[in-house]
Order: C-alpha cells, then structure tokens, then sequence
C-alpha cells in the first residue's frame, strides 16, 4: 500500500473474496495494526458474500467437494459451529450441501471480517456494480466500470477512491470464467449448459424432460459435477451415459485414513529437469503412487503433488509440460484429490451410470426429432437431454480478459494459468495481485487458495505497520493524496 493513499480494494466477492477480506482481518489483529484513515473496498456486482454460484445458488442434493472441516480456512470448527447454530446436523468428516456454505460466508467470513476492520478503525464500503482495471501513463491503475480495451465504452471510475494506485492496492479474488464448450448447442431444447443456476431452478425446472421416468441423458464430464446432476435427478433414466477424456468416475472418499497422515513431497516428481522426456514424467507420476506411497492414501499422495504441481511443471521443457498436463495420468491426480462421498457414487449407480471415454464437442448434433446424436468413433448414442459439467474457463472471466487484452497478464504455457512470480498469486510484469483459478496450479478449492491470501494479508498489514513507523524500505512511489471514503454501501 503506497504511503498517501489509504485504500485497498478487493474485486470479487464469491468465496475467495471474503476470504481475504477475514486474512486482513485476522493479521491486523495479529499484528495489533492501528488501521484508522484506512478504507478497504469490496467490489462485486452480485454483492460481496455472494458465494458464486457454485455456492451461493446452489440446491439441496449439491454437495461440497470437500468435507465439513476441510471447508473451514482458519481450522478452528466455526463453519461447523455456524452450521450447528442454525440447526444443520454436521461433523468435521461429513459433506455438507453447497448451499449451507454460503451463510458461513456471509455470516462469519464477511461479518467477523468487518467487524474487526472497524474495531481496528478501517472503513468498509460495498460497491455492487462490474469492475475492470486501467493503467495510465504514469504506471497507477485505476478500478472502472466498463472494459477500457472495449473502444465503444467510456470507462468511469467506480469511486474517486479508486484512482492512482499501485499494485500494491488491491487483489482480484474473481473465480472462473464462462465454460466454452459446447457453445453451438446453447439455446437448445434439451441442453443445460451450467448446472449451478443464477435463478436457483431445480434442473427438472429447467429441463421438464427430466422428470419422466425413462429419459435418456447425455453428461460431458465426469468430475465432482457430475455428482451434483445424480443427486438432483428424481427420476431413473432410461440411460446415464457419461463422457470425459479418462472414461473413469471419481474414486470414493475415505476421510478415516487422513487424519494422522505426514505430507511428503513428491521427490520423485521434483527431480524432473528439462532434459525429461513424458515418459520420464509419467514413470515418476507412478512412482509417488506406488513405490513412494509408504502407507499413504492416494488423496494424501494427490494433495501433495498438488502442492508441488506448479514447481514441477516450470521444471520441464514447455513442449512436456503441455504434454504432461493434457495427459489422463495428470488428469487423474485432480481426481484423487477431489474424490466424491461414497453416498454420492452410490446414487450414480443406482441411476445406472455408464461411464465413456470420449472428448465430446462437434460429435454431439441436435436432430429433428428434438434428441441429440453422440458419434463417439462410429459408435452411435442417443440423448434426449445434454448436460455439460465440463470445467469453467481458468482465466476467462471478463475482468482477466481485460488485462489480457491489455498486455497486463499473460498465460504460463507450462502451467495453464496466468503466470506469476515466487508468490503463486503476483503476476508477472504488472505484479497485481490474483488469487484463485486464473493463478492457481493444482487442486483448486477455497482451502488450496487460503494460504496465497494469509500471505498477502501478511504484506498488506506488515507494509502499513511499516510505513506508520516510516521505515524507507516500504516507501512506494507516490500518488495523489485521497481522503477515506465514510463507511457506505453503494448500489
């Protein structure tokens, strides 16, 4: 944060956004910091504490990927605490439905936050409304209203605030992009392009065909999503057939094996170099989950790789790491360590899951009669309903296209995401602060992004301290001096 300006600012207000905001929170209590003049700035348009939609329009049936304890970033039982308090029966080994996190988030994560910022003297003011950002000549950045690489749109600024700041001022918590796949079916009868609805309609409203008994369904993508779908449906299909590049479903979890387990590194995996071939790559993969597994599950073993993936991948040659990275074997590991409650695989099999290797995108064609044809190598399948749970786009939101678009980030071709430096989360050249998909490497989830935003809030509030006691090494360039805007909430 720069020496004049007092403010900071936080673009993004699903699960990680909050996040954040309680890191703050929690150091500048740590650190005993006197936060008075300062304004911290929470930015989204659907409201800060909205959950995104995974969690803040999700139904009954949707279950978090996690369990109870391991969705609780400071490891300290409030989100039990929280569900228990409002009469939801829990335990730390158990999965909750996504929906009952996001009151956590609002109830804990934003309210406990907001509450120690002002007892610190911060201020807090909401700002529900898009956001982008705009670098000017004199290398400040701005926060705007409208995309200023769009030639046709006059950006303004969202607050006099939010003008003249350094990178140091602010960290884009904005989740994933829209998924692209299977656009030219969009708009179809039949097709459901996103399961986690804005309007929180059950997938039989959205789709009447569902609820007869005997519908045959088509699912692109076998990940934790899918789970999601089989919990939803009342009715047993005629067929359930699921398509993804492994052709496996999702191994059940076992949460009683994790509890005394040691995390190792993945030595194997760590002394790949440049000169290492993919096979050399795959041999080592198979290495941590055979030879190197000392009694450890296979989650455990995934969650450590995970850890490491981003080290890893930088190790290769570009042309293997891509290799390695679209390999079923990498895609595996994601599985291991994101696996599904055993309930939830047994639903899948009473609805007759049939699970396919395939890639599905210009081999699924409407026909006339209102079904769709699946052509997967010359074998023919039909579908009277689509759904896509296939991944979102890691970097597309609007606001990461903007800096793209801008010259301001740039995508890793190791690692797929935008790439940063030591941090994991400062991108390269523009050093502004991204935490979540677009930055991440590894099993994405609030508990993988928890400790990039300690690390920040450790900077942020250590960099205040700093300059209150005029130490030159936090001295930042200097920008117009702006007074703290009052506590508000603007609409």
């Amino acid at each position: 944060m720069s020496n004049n300006n007092k403010n900071f600012a936080i673009i993004g207000g699903g699960s990680i956004g909050p996040l954040q905001l309680i890191s703050i929170a929690l150091e500048a209590e740590r650190q005993d910091a006197n936060l008075s003049g300062h304004t911290f700035h929470v930015i989204d348009p659907e409201g800060f504490g909205n959950g995104g939609i995974a969690y803040g329009q999700s139904l009954p049936g949707q279950i978090l990927n996690s369990v109870c304890s391991e969705m609780d970033p400071q490891a300290q039982g409030t989100f039990i605490e929280t569900l228990q308090d409002r009469g939801v029966k829990t335990s730390a080994a158990s999965f909750n439905e996504r929906a009952d996190y996001q009151p956590y988030i609002q109830e804990h994560l934003v309210a406990r936050a907001i509450e120690i910022l002002h007892r610190r003297g911060a201020n807090v003011v909401e700002h529900k409304q898009k956001a982008y950002i705009r670098l000017d000549n004199d290398g400040l950045y701005s926060i705007v209203d409208s995309d200023p690489a769009d030639t046709a749109a006059s950006p303004q600024l969202i607050n006099d605030a939010l003008t003249g700041l350094t990178a140091d001022n602010f960290v884009l918590t904005v989740g994933y992009g829209a998924n692209t796949n299977f656009e030219n079916l969009q708009g179809q009868d039949g097709y459901i392009h996103n399961i986690y609805d804005k309007q929180r309609r059950s997938l039989e409203e959205r789709e009447p065909r569902l609820r007869e008994a005997g519908v045959r369904i088509a699912v692109a993508g076998s990940g934790p999503g899918l789970y999601d779908v089989t919990n939803s449906l009342q009715e047993l299909p005629g067929a359930l057939n699921v398509f993804s590049r492994s052709g496996h479903r999702l191994s059940a979890r076992d949460v009683s094996v994790e509890l005394d387990e040691i995390s190792i590194p993945p030595q194997a995996l760590l002394a790949l170099n440049e000169q290492s071939t993919l096979d050399d790559a795959l041999k080592a993969l198979d290495s941590e989950f055979n030879e190197s597994a000392q009694g450890r599950s296979e989650r455990r073993i995934a969650l450590d790789i995970n850890k490491s993936l981003r080290e890893i991948l930088l190790s290769l040659s570009v042309s293997v790491a891509k290799e390695f990275r679209c390999s079923e074997e990498f895609a595996a590991i994601k599985g291991k360590a994101t696996p599904v409650p055993q309930e939830s695989i047994d639903r899948a099999d009473i609805l007759g899951a049939q699970f396919h290797k395939a890639r599905l995108n210009g081999n699924i064609k409407p026909q006339d009669d209102g079904t769709f044809e699946i052509d997967v190598n010359g074998q023919i399948f039909t579908a009277d309903v689509v759904i896509n749970v296939t991944g979102h786009g890691r970097h597309n939101a609007p606001i990461i296209e903007s800096l793209k678009s801008q010259g301001l980030v740039s995508v890793d071709e190791r690692t797929g995401a935008l790439a940063t430096d030591e941090t994991g989360y400062r991108t390269d050249g523009s050093e502004l602060a991204i935490i979540g998909a677009a930055t991440h490497v590894g099993t994405d989830g609030i508990e993988s992004f928890h400790p990039y935003t300690v690390d920040l809030a450790r900077h942020l509030i250590t960099g205040i301290r700093a300059m209150q006691d005029n130490n030159p090494q936090f001295t930042r360039r200097p920008v117009p001096a702006i007074d703290s805007a009052p506590i508000a909430v603007n609409m």
